[in-house]
């Protein structure tokens, strides 16, 4: 778990490697052999390391492991939402219920650790072993729930939710053993948060939907992976991309069509285009190329050397094509591409010309001039 998990979120892999350390060298009441050090390592290193082995071939191990592990930590600071408040006065509409709700979700993980804690506490003081393999799950949910401090959207809040539901189960087993109502009743907790998910969404969706979330102590993200998993249950019409043979809404073909012609018109497949600050899929799905190293831009860049080499790959490569969206990330003004990649931006404007827009997506042609 913390192999796989250090390949698809790397704070979480450390995290779950650092309980695991810790605990094996705290473990007093269970004996460690070189036998279980051995199997820990190899099973961790299977994921990991051909992983690992590619980016030496390609000679960016270092790279990869400072912009994974150290300048993450900037993305932290850049991408912090604050944490909602748990005491508002909520609104009584079906709307101000489920915000209050949902500010409530926020605080089961802290909840499930001060419960597992104080009964932790109890088997220890009462030399009960049984308390030992719980511990790590423990130092997990504290470690995970950091995310959710850090950005305190919806999605961090599911990643950061497993441990604590753990925690919530354990608990529930150990103190209403006797009580089977009880205990089924803890796994309706991560029924009713996917269902708020739901809800979110079409709260988000409705007019002056963001300010009205706001206004419960809620940050207005939008809930793109509730969107897009709530439009599986949707009928939708095919999309006839050769990459993508799904059904999609009808908003999302029109959109993806659009993109489709434009970039038939101004390139061919294989040739260089360039979406900022986000769109990645675009590249594997019209089979274009991406003149840079980053297949996204949503924070300034660590300094001005990089910055340099960013514009020069893309004046270098015959990049066709730019697909611009400068909006506000997470509604704020200071996070537009336009404003934490100034130098980029207007390297942009300087090379390629204005073509036409898509909804808020800009298309930019190179300047042949």
């Amino acid at each position: 778990v913390a192999g796989f998990s250090l390949l698809f979120r790397q704070d979480l892999g450390l995290f779950a490697l650092a309980v695991w350390v810790v605990m094996t060298a705290l473990s007093f009441r269970t004996r460690i052999t070189a036998g279980d050090l051995l199997r820990f390592v190899f099973w961790f290193a299977l994921p990991v390391l051909p992983v690992a082995l590619y980016f030496a071939f390609q000679g960016a191990l270092p790279d990869a492991a400072h912009k994974i592990f150290l300048a993450g930590m900037r993305d932290n600071r850049t991408n912090a939402l604050p944490f909602p408040p748990l005491l508002i006065a909520p609104r009584w509409d079906a709307a101000g219920m489920t915000l209050a709700a949902l500010r409530i979700f926020y605080y089961i993980p802290i909840a499930a650790v001060v419960l597992a804690a104080g009964r932790g506490l109890l088997a220890l003081v009462r030399n009960d072993p049984a308390i030992v393999p719980v511990l790590p799950v423990i130092g997990f949910a504290i470690l995970a729930f950091n995310q959710t401090l850090w950005r305190s959207d919806f999605a961090h809040l599911i990643q950061s939710m497993p441990p604590a539901l753990l925690l919530l189960l354990w608990h529930g087993e150990t103190t209403w053993r006797e009580s089977r109502i009880a205990r089924h009743a803890l796994w309706l907790v991560p029924l009713a948060l996917f269902a708020l998910f739901f809800e979110y969404a079409r709260i988000y969706r409705a007019p002056y939907g963001p300010a009205r979330i706001a206004a419960e102590g809620i940050q207005p993200i939008p809930p793109y992976y509730a969107g897009h998993v709530a439009e599986a249950f949707r009928p939708g019409e095919p999309l006839r991309l050769a990459k993508a043979r799904v059904r999609v809404g009808e908003n999302e073909s029109r959109f993806l069509y659009a993109v489709e012609r434009v970039l038939d018109e101004h390139s061919a497949p294989g040739d260089y285009i360039l979406t900022v600050p986000g769109y990645q899929l675009f590249y594997f799905l019209f089979e274009r190329e991406n003149p840079t190293r980053y297949i996204h831009l949503r924070r300034a860049l660590d300094s001005p050397e990089e910055e340099d080499r960013y514009i020069a790959d893309i004046l270098r490569h015959p990049t066709r094509v730019v697909l611009l969206r400068d909006v506000a990330i997470d509604g704020r003004d200071e996070r537009r591409f336009s404003r934490f990649a100034e130098r980029p931006y207007k390297a942009i404007r300087n090379a390629f010309l204005e073509s036409s827009r898509i909804g808020d997506l800009i298309v930019y042609v190179r300047n042949e001039d």
